[in-house]
């Protein structure tokens, strides 16, 4: 199995399926006395999930069902797309 790959240290190719490995919350909500920013940082490694998404250049960024991702991913993984069977 292919390990996760940083998004720092290289992209998919455009287009490319891939899993992305994203943190934190498309809507972030500040609790009391608590400003946008620091709401940004304290939810930055909350809700991990996994999503199947492909990255569209530095102009388009990262797609997810059609629509573009607000959270980014962090690591992305090729996804190994089987060969169907063959018809006899």
């Amino acid at each position: 199995m292919s390990r996760w790959i940083d998004c720092k240290k290289r992209m998919p190719k455009e287009g490319q399926l891939c899993f992305g490995a994203v943190y934190g919350h498309d809507v972030i909500i500040p609790l009391d006395g608590e400003d946008v920013i620091d709401a940004v940082r304290r939810t930055m490694d909350e809700d991990p999930r996994t999503v199947v998404c492909a990255w569209f250049g530095e102009a388009d960024g990262w797609w997810e069902d059609g629509g573009m991702m607000i959270v980014t991913p962090r690591y992305w993984k090729p996804i190994r797309v089987p060969q169907p069977p063959k018809v006899k």
